[in-house]
């Protein structure tokens, strides 16, 4: 389905992006601001069972629907290794044929590799990644560095900028005033691709700070409460974000989705009546969704997208705002029309059924 075992083998990867390929690269005429965020374990509970709470967790997030291209994205992480998922969002690669429990960027980012910010840059693109951490965890600073970003800051704080904690950690809102801090210094560089890590809404979830505004009613879980008032202050940060930039004067397009869902399985299995592990695939595979959201400040169609994987959300993010795909792009768009979504537990197929990753049925069979 994808080129990871193809990584060491140039022929047979040429081979079979020359054989894919159905247009010649080009440059984009258009060439917006591109803002991809990557939220910590921004997800919805109510995706995985109907839960019982007093308000709307994502007010901002649900509302923004109506102008945007959105839906869920399945990720092959759980609970943790959001490298992960930026490996999957970066690469086009999938999680799904590497060994079960790897970390990508420690254990295969060891020399430089193509991705979709090598892309962007041939587009005439600068790329900048920020992360609301340190250098050191997954190794990032090496990892983007294979990656080819141009420049990278962690920990995203500096004296001209207010940090606020949420949960013990870097809150999204002092996060995104850092981005638009970077944005107006290089508004007049030329066109830039900003790569966000936030970190706000990361375990554990025991500060005992919670919102009033949003409160678990049943069933009811300290941690989970603690988890969705996070979750509550991190969506009225990126509707701020938006509404900073809905009348630039640039055009701005904002990618934003979740790395995972948090890990807090005892509320899980009250929520769903049993052991997760012991769900049916189209139920167990929802711990593997978060909402993603793709806007643009000079208007897009609302659409729903029922599904996509990371591997392939860069590819939606080009389709979005009229970039040209990748000859890589191009190939995995051609196994996307048969398998729409795909990670380490398993896929669906084109008519939107889920199996297990190495299930064959005969949707899959025609490109295999």
């Amino acid at each position: 389905f994808c080129l990871v075992g193809c990584k060491k083998d140039t022929k047979q990867t040429n081979k079979i992006l020359d054989n894919g390929t159905t247009e010649t690269e080009s440059e984009s005429k258009n060439k917006p601001i591109v803002i991809a965020i990557m939220n910590e374990s921004f997800a919805n509970i109510n995706n995985i069972g109907n839960c019982d709470i007093n308000n709307d967790c994502m007010p901002c997030y649900n509302r923004l629907k109506g102008e945007s291209v959105y839906g869920y994205v399945t990720v092959s992480a759980y609970g943790g290794y959001s490298c992960n998922s930026e490996y999957e969002f970066l690469t086009g690669n999938t999680m799904a044929f590497l060994p079960p429990n790897s970390a990508a960027f420690t254990q295969f980012l060891d020399e430089k590799q193509e991705s979709f910010v090598t892309y962007i840059k041939s587009q005439g693109y600068k790329t900048y990644a920020i992360a609301a951490n340190d250098a050191s965890v997954w190794n990032k600073d090496k990892a983007y560095k294979n990656l080819g970003f141009d420049d990278m800051v962690f920990n995203c704080c500096d004296g001209d900028i207010d940090v606020k904690k949420v949960n013990g950690n870097i809150s999204d809102e002092s996060v995104y005033n850092f981005l638009i801090k970077m944005v107006e210094e290089n508004i007049d560089n030329g066109p830039c691709f900003y790569w966000v890590n936030t970190i706000q809404n990361h375990s554990p979830y025991d500060t005992g700070t919670t919102s009033e505004s949003v409160k678990l009613l049943n069933p009811y879980d300290d941690s989970a409460q603690q988890y969705i008032s996070s979750i509550y202050d991190s969506d009225a940060a990126f509707g701020s974000l938006v509404e900073y930039f809905r009348d630039y004067d640039y055009e701005v397009v904002i990618l934003m989705f979740g790395d995972h869902l948090p890990s807090l399985e005892y509320f899980y299995e009250s929520l769903v009546g049993k052991e997760i592990t012991k769900l049916p695939i189209e139920d167990y595979v929802k711990f593997r969704q978060t909402p993603f959201i793709i806007w643009d400040n000079k208007g897009l169609e609302s659409r729903n997208i029922k599904n996509i994987s990371l591997n392939y959300l860069s590819n939606e993010l080009c389709n979005s705002i009229g970039f040209p795909l990748s000859k890589y792009q191009q190939v995995l768009e051609t196994y996307r029309e048969h398998i729409p979504a795909i990670s380490s537990v398993g896929y669906a197929d084109s008519d939107d059924s889920w199996h297990y990753l190495f299930e064959i049925n005969e949707n899959v069979d025609k490109i295999c």
